[in-house]
């Protein structure tokens, strides 16, 4: 029980994060400062992640695999690996079509970050925006000429 009630905690106070570092930004996006995040703690980062892949609320798991996204491409040099595991679980036994979809798109990110390297030079207003650009990215590539 104590488990449980930590990680709620530690989700909600996740998800309140995002919003205030939304309006720090001139753009109010989430997904705005492009970089390489220096001081980041990747290990906490993962970990925090995990937890939230593993959340029985679908909003925070869907928004756990945007940022997720997000820091594969702006530190692509991450060792991202105990998340991959859990990605592709989602991809194939997500609760919902919307968490499939995108677990399946964050495992394409996660694969390849340099072809979708260019998706971070952009500003994004929410998730849904940064998905929209992965997924166009993806698509084109799949039907672009390769010989």
């Amino acid at each position: 029980m104590k488990r449980a009630a930590s990680l709620l905690a530690g989700m909600l106070l996740v998800a309140a994060m995002v919003p205030a570092a939304a309006q720090e930004s001139s753009e109010g996006g989430a997904y705005y400062e492009p970089g390489t995040y220096p001081r980041l703690n990747v290990k906490r980062t993962v970990l925090n992640y995990q937890r939230c892949l593993e959340s029985p609320i679908h909003g925070i798991m869907e928004s756990s695999l945007g940022h997720i996204i997000w820091l594969r491409l702006v530190r692509p040099d991450a060792d991202l690996t105990p998340l991959k595991e859990e990605i592709m679980r989602l991809a194939v036994e997500g609760p919902t079509c919307c968490i499939r979809n995108r677990a399946r798109l964050a495992a394409t990110v996660f694969d390849s970050p340099g072809v979708f390297a260019g998706v971070a030079k952009v500003p994004y207003g929410s998730e849904n925006e940064l998905f929209a650009q992965v997924a166009a990215r993806a698509e084109n590539l799949l039907f672009t000429d390769n010989r």
